[in-house]
Formats: structure tokens, sequence, C-alpha cells
């Protein structure tokens, strides 16, 4: 009897903190800000950020190409609040971001105390050998994949702790494949796991000073310009099986989804999997230690073909 009485106490726990979990979370009153800020704005999760979070305040769109901005600015100019895109390559030198998004807030005249959230979602993907792009070529990937990530939390960190008695929400997009390496995705198994784990530790740090960190990490996600990279297709910008498979296979998700956990999820927990794939993933690494991970991964590639 006392047995049944404990599996059912924890599961009513158990229900009661998913139901928790799921529960969207009121953006204005938590983190009291009229502005959020989206990098990589411009491809399929940034688009669904946008077009959520124009519903509840004003979004700061960050890309590197103008027109593509300007779009989304046109597509919304009808809603209550408004776009403002801030144009910033993450290939450029990263160093000048701080002073050129500072000039930009002044000109445009927004107060740096009413940007409360910040989404880091800029990346794109590689599927090749390690050996067969040189180190410039790998050195612009990490930039892009991790540097940029890392100078976003530099600066939003800062600005976030000068909100004095007023929380904020600073919420990175990884990937499950952080978790295991994935052969021929070396460079960005690494990034994403690094982003990772700068995620937990943010969290950590911050916490309790007032900054909710959340890392996403979603298995294959459908509609994204992931898989319209050129590091991801073959010639004849036909994208390989089972690469090109994966977008919209069964274990892909949407950008709606992915979305929808970072607004159900932040400031509750600090990492979420996004899928069964993605939760998959994660149990096997925790499960199964570096060792076998990487053993099981060099016996197979997702698509030899590419990269042959």
């Amino acid at each position: 009897m006392g047995l049944c009485k404990l599996l059912l106490t924890l599961i009513l726990i158990s229900a009661s903190f998913f139901y928790y979990l799921t529960q969207y979370t009121n953006l204005i009153k938590k983190y009291k800000c009229k502005y959020a800020v989206i990098t990589g704005s411009t491809g399929g999760i940034g688009k669904e950020l946008t077009s959520q979070l124009i519903k509840k305040m004003n979004v700061i769109t960050v890309a590197r190409n103008p027109a593509e901005l300007e779009k989304i600015q046109e597509q919304y100019k009808d809603e209550q609040f408004k776009i403002v895109p801030f144009v910033f390559d993450f290939v450029d030198d990263l160093n000048t971001f701080s002073d050129k998004f500072d000039q930009f807030l002044t000109e445009k005249g927004i107060d740096k105390q009413e940007v409360g959230m910040c989404f880091s979602n800029a990346g794109y993907g590689d599927y090749k050998p390690f050996e067969s792009y040189n180190y410039i070529e790998k050195a612009k990937f990490v930039q892009v994949n991790f540097d940029a990530h890392l100078a976003i939390c530099d600066y939003f960190c800062k600005l976030f702790l000068t909100r004095k008695n007023t929380k904020s929400a600073l919420v990175i997009t990884s990937s499950a494949l952080s978790h295991t390496p994935g052969k021929y995705f070396a460079l960005y198994h690494t990034t994403k796991a690094a982003l990772s784990s700068l995620g937990n530790a943010l969290y950590a740090e911050y916490r309790r000073k007032g900054i909710d960190v959340l890392v996403v990490h979603p298995s294959s996600v459908s509609n994204t310009k992931f898989y319209q990279h050129k590091g991801i297709k073959a010639e004849g910008d036909k994208t390989m099986p089972v690469i090109g498979q994966i977008e919209n296979s069964f274990i892909a998700v949407t950008p709606k989804q992915v979305v929808n956990r970072m607004l159900t999820r932040v400031g509750k927990i600090n990492q979420s999997q996004v899928g069964w794939a993605a939760v998959s993933t994660a149990l096997f690494a925790t499960c199964s230690g570096r060792n076998i991970q990487g053993w099981i991964w060099s016996l197979f590639s997702l698509n030899d073909k590419l990269v042959k």
C-alpha cells in the first residue's frame, strides 16, 4: 500500500510539473520589456519567433541581408507593435557588434532598459570530412556558429545586469547534435556542444541575478535555411539523401514546435530537448558515455555519397 501511494504521488507530481512546463509564460508581466532581440531572424525559427513575439512586443530583427529584413518589416507593418531591423553579418569583426548595436539603439531612440529578451539563433550547417576544408573555412564556421553567440551573450548579459529588480531572458538555439559527435558533422557538433555548455554555465551564474537562460536542442528542423546551405548540398543544387530526407521526415520538428518550446520553458528550466529524436539522443549520450558514442558513430555516415 505504501509503495502504491508513493508511485501515485510521483505520478501526480510529474503530471503537475509537466503541465506547468507546457503553459505559456506571460512575457510582458515576467520581463517587463518593450523589445525583444532575435538574431538569425530571417531563417525558419527566427521568422516563427518574430510572428509570435510581434503580437506581444516590439521586435529587433538581426540578420545580414537588408532586403530580407525589410521584407519582414513590411510584412508586419500593420501590427500594433513594430519591427526594427538591425543589419549585421556575424562573419564580420565581432568586436564591432557592441558599438554598432549601441549606436543603432541610440539612432532608433530605444532605451536599453526596455530590451529584456534576446533569442540567439544564428548559424548554419556543414556536412563533410574535417580534412576537406581549410583552416580559414573552419574558423569562419566556428565564428558564426559559436563566437557569434558568445558575442551576443557577452553584450546582453552585461545589459541585462543593469536592469535592476527586473528579470531578463536569454534563449539560445543549440541542436540535438550537441549531445553526440555525428560522422562528418565534426565542427557542427563541436560548436553546438560548446554552445550548450556555455548556456548551462550562464544559467548557473546568472539565475539568481535576474537572467533566465534557456538552451533548446531541436532535432532536425523542417522548412529552415539549414538544408539550403551549400555545405548540406551536392552538385546540381540537389540535397542528397539521406541528409535531405531528414528535413521532412518523422524525426523532424517544425519551427513552430521549437518556438513554442522556447516560450513555454523560458524562466522554468535551463535546457530543453525538442522532438523525440532529440530526447533519445540526449538519453543515449547520458547513458553511453563518450567512448561508446564515438565508436558507434564511427561505424556509419548519414550519407557517404555526399562526401565522396
